[in-house]
């Protein structure tokens, strides 16, 4: 925690137009390129072990029974032609036969008996099938491109996104610094002053959406961190062959969260959580919050100490 700011009672519902933003000039700032994940022509690309791609294939196939190598590649959210050219590899072990031709150099494929033993051997090991998942060290990549720490707000962003409710320039003041600094940020004050309303609407600040991969993979457990209550999805134009840089389909276009806990937090929900049925894990709520705020609604409400809750960031 590093900017601590007491909230007066100077907030309500707007009105009438918000006040400029106090603040000293600032030199315009070089346009940052907007972070694009590309889609990967390969396996190596995306980074990902043949294993792990057999695996998804032989369990998806166990599902649905047969299927053509580019509804397979839909589904995994992979390039078609190595997921065609890696089956027919699979077609040479014995693991899974033509049924009939799909056109176009591909065939509508099922599983053999040795492809179905395989299939329940990898889902002993994982439930998971959809989407290939993105390894750890790529989604760093992204945050790092994406972080707010790299964005710096102006006085008119400030205005837009607390355009709905009415603050003074004091107050404003004093956010513009501790929300530039893209750190932890203290509100605190007497009950029903505004610091939750202000609180929610910090990641506008930020404005653009966001991608952040479907599902994690590190260390060979796959971890899911796209979660349709947290995020909102963008709707983005459809993907077309004449586009020279076509977006990884593992990753899902949102707007910059903002995740509130209160007093139902605890710390295994700051922990990865592992499914013991499935063997998949669940990304804890700072992870799904990256690139936007967690917010800690009614600090000390919680069932953990404090100190237990403040000591759990450092690192």
């Amino acid at each position: 925690m590093t900017q601590a700011t007491a909230i007066t009672p100077v907030i309500g519902k707007k009105k009438e137009p918000a006040p400029s933003v106090a603040g000293p000039k600032t030199f315009d700032e070089p346009k940052r390129e907007a972070f694009i994940p590309k889609a990967p022509e390969t396996f190596e690309e995306a980074g990902l072990d043949p294993a792990i791609v057999e695996s998804l294939i032989v369990k998806y196939l166990a599902g649905v029974g047969t299927a053509t190598g580019g509804q397979i590649a839909h589904e995994l959210c992979l390039p078609a032609e190595p997921i065609i050219a890696f089956l027919a590899n699979l077609k040479l072990q014995q693991i899974v036969v033509h049924v009939g031709s799909a056109g176009m150099g591909d065939f509508t494929y099922r599983l053999t008996d040795g492809g179905r033993d395989r299939a329940h051997r990898y889902m002993r090991e994982s439930l998971y099938v959809g989407p290939a998942p993105v390894p750890l060290e790529q989604y760093i990549e992204g945050v790092k491109a994406q972080t707010i720490t790299v964005m710096h707000p102006k006085k008119e962003d400030l205005a837009r996104a607390f355009s709905d409710l009415l603050i003074n320039e004091e107050m404003f003041a004093v956010l513009g610094p501790a929300i530039n600094s893209g750190r932890g940020m203290f509100l605190y004050g007497y009950p029903g002053n505004g610091k939750t309303s202000i609180a929610e609407r910090i990641t506008r600040c930020f404005g653009d959406d966001i991608y952040i991969p479907k599902v994690l993979i590190s260390d060979g457990f796959v971890i899911k961190l796209f979660d349709g209550a947290s995020h909102e999805v963008v709707k983005t134009e459809g993907s077309s062959i004449l586009k020279k840089d076509k977006v990884d389909p593992r990753w899902i276009k949102i707007r910059r969260p903002t995740i509130i806990v209160g007093g139902e937090l605890t710390m295994p929900l700051l922990e990865i959580q592992f499914n013991e049925t499935s063997n998949t894990c669940e990304a804890p709520i700072q992870l799904k919050s990256n690139c936007g705020t967690l917010v800690i609604d009614d600090f000390g409400r919680q069932r953990m100490r404090p100190v237990e809750l403040l000591n759990r960031w450092i690192v």
